[in-house]
């Protein structure tokens, strides 16, 4: 008598992908499903070949091939604003999460990604997009005379904007929230 068995999952079984923000609810961290730390977002936007989003500290975006269930990612490319260390390893594990993708399971409310081995490694959940959420360096503002000046060099005026309606982030001399 020959009894086979497979273990764990083949990975994903595709659906629509595009058209949706992903926004990412829990990622694989060193082999643990963890949540997204509070206060800190990610997300992602598949159109046309490409992923793009905001990756816990920065923008990125990169090649998306989809095919099916199957799902490859290219290296990604992102700005270079340096952040606190659990954006910093946020983002680090993302993006090395993301370009292990391999397959997917997208449904009308929540997309799932899985590695080459069918782990799964990212868990989104369908939202509006809100460009605001997360932090924002000011490089410009009016200044009250009906034009746009940058801030003082020297100076370094931020903005972070939460998914719970908040906002905080330096003046430049003081920090302020609401």
């Amino acid at each position: 008598i020959v009894v086979a068995a497979c273990s764990g999952s083949s990975g994903g079984t595709g659906g629509t992908i595009e058209g949706t923000n992903w926004k990412l609810t829990s990622y694989d961290f060193g082999g643990t499903d963890t949540a997204v730390p509070a206060g800190l977002v990610v997300d992602a936007t598949f159109k046309a070949g490409q992923v793009a989003g905001f990756s816990g500290c920065n923008v990125y975006n990169a090649s998306a091939t989809v095919d099916g269930a199957k799902l490859t990612v290219g290296k990604a490319a992102t700005t270079m604003k340096a952040c606190e260390p659990t954006a910093t390893d946020l983002e680090a594990s993302y993006l090395a999460n993301l370009g292990n993708a391999a397959s997917f399971t997208a449904t009308a409310d929540k997309l799932t990604i899985y590695n080459k081995t069918g782990k799964l490694v990212l868990t989104y959940a369908a939202g509006a997009a809100n460009p605001l959420e997360g932090e924002w360096l000011v490089t410009g503002y009016n200044n009250g005379k009906e034009a746009v000046t940058s801030p003082m060099t020297g100076t370094e005026l931020t903005a972070m904007f939460t998914p719970d309606g908040q906002v905080s982030g330096s003046a430049g001399c003081n920090t302020y929230n609401g």
